[in-house]
């Protein structure tokens, strides 16, 4: 195997562990505390009013928003500067090759994606099956806010709850970028 090639493999390899470190990091994050009994450092810190927490909220939400937004067109252009240096290094013959390990990797991300769905959609039945009518409803009701939520940008998290930032959407190439810091509420 060529230099080359070993360098591409690396990057790949140590572009995707990174993303895996993240995401179990995010999960971790808080698990001792159930979500309804966290408070955000900075509320504890300053004792809010609820009135200066829903403000902090407010003030904090629509940065966060603008800064997601800025960090996934600034992600974007960093990958494509990437992906062109990458093909510069590359012979003809290596582009090809790339090209098929770009190929078979989106490949295997949507199956991916897909068997997540399908687990999610399982899960989602499997729930509805356990709940009274009453409670079906309102499960309906947040799955579908859960989803407009994740149309625009916010990936299911409760702000309200103050369950600090959520993760950018992930870049065009299915590169899991780092998420933005949480906010301080």
């Amino acid at each position: 195997m060529s230099k080359t090639r070993v360098i591409v493999v690396i990057c790949f390899l140590a572009t995707f562990a990174a993303g895996m470190v993240a995401g179990v990091a995010l999960t971790r994050r808080d698990r001792h505390e159930p979500r309804r009994q966290r408070r955000p450092w900075i509320e504890k810190e300053l004792n809010l009013t609820g009135e200066q927490r829903e403000k902090m909220r407010e003030i904090w939400s629509e940065v966060m928003g603008k800064l997601r937004e800025y960090q996934r067109d600034q992600r974007q252009a960093l990958q494509q500067e990437r992906d062109e240096a990458i093909q510069n290094l590359l012979s003809v013959q290596q582009r090809a090759e790339y090209a098929q390990i770009r190929e078979i990797y989106a490949r295997e991300s949507a199956a991916l994606n897909e068997a997540e769905r399908k687990a999610f959609e399982e899960a989602t039945q499997r729930t509805k099956e356990i709940l009274t009518k009453e409670q079906q409803e309102a499960y309906e009701k947040m799955l579908r806010e859960r989803a407009s939520r994740r149309r625009h940008g916010s990936h299911g998290r409760r702000e309200a709850e103050g369950s600090g930032a959520d993760a950018p959407p992930a870049p065009e190439d299915g590169e899991p970028g780092p998420p933005p810091p949480p906010p301080p509420f």
